[in-house]
């Protein structure tokens, strides 16, 4: 899943509220979580999940997908003779057996790092292999990545990474081109993220299996709000 906008349309905000109803379920939902700016965006989260990283370097982030990679490996390996079917989704998930879900806040800086070097283009390679590999494979293990980014362009959303994304989120965009990039070409009559107001927070579109797209308003929880929800009813 990609999920892209213009900074200040509600990305973040929109997605705290899918992550906070995941993270009460601890149970059945294992959460990884990075934020590429370095901030403090996602630090509310911090308790709530399997593995947090506000680190902007490259160590934490490639440290984390090596780890979800080889879940994933293994659970495509062994699920057959575990459960007697590929694919997680054919049983429910289990405290043992948890879905995945990867969310990568502002992936442009880890794939267009701003410090252009031997070093870091070799890294920004090796971080796109695994995010690449898990949006290709990782639905059958039980695995969802979810890439964020508020520059939507063809080198922050390389395509093969859009192509390969089942659901693509658009907030706001200023031009034709970054729409493009974000939800790919769309039928005439669509629903464009360039069409939405700059005040009309957490409004977006989203490709629908029918190969149009639709508005889709997200709702809003106060960060601040959320933990204190968390911990009533974890």
């Amino acid at each position: 899943m990609t999920i892209a906008g213009q900074p200040g349309a509600g990305k973040t905000a929109g997605v705290n509220v899918l992550v906070a109803g995941l993270a009460s379920r601890p149970d059945l939902v294992s959460l990884y979580i990075a934020d590429g700016k370095g901030g403090s965006d996602w630090a509310w989260c911090s308790p709530y999940v399997t593995r947090y990283t506000n680190n902007d370097n490259f160590d934490d982030i490639l440290a984390m997908l090596h780890e979800v990679r080889d879940l994933m490996r293994t659970r495509l390996r062994s699920n057959v003779a575990e459960h007697g079917d590929s694919n997680f989704w054919h049983w429910e998930p289990t405290f043992n057996d948890c879905a995945v879900v990867v969310i990568l806040d502002e992936i442009q800086n880890w794939i267009t790092p701003a410090v252009k070097t031997k070093e870091t283009k070799e890294k920004s390679e090796e971080f796109i292999a695994p995010v690449i590999d898990i949006v290709k494979k990782g639905r059958s293990a039980g695995i969802t990545l979810i890439a964020m980014t508020q520059k939507p362009t063809t080198d922050a959303l390389p395509s093969v990474l859009c192509d390969n994304a089942a659901l693509k989120v658009a907030f706001r965009c200023s031009t034709p081109e970054m729409a493009k990039s974000a939800l790919g070409s769309l039928p005439d009559g669509s629903s464009s993220p360039t069409a939405i107001d700059f005040v009309q927070k957490g409004m977006s579109v989203m490709t629908m299996d029918s190969g149009m797209a639709e508005y889709v308003q997200w709702d809003y929880l106060p960060e601040s709000d959320i933990p204190a929800l968390l911990d009533a009813v974890r």
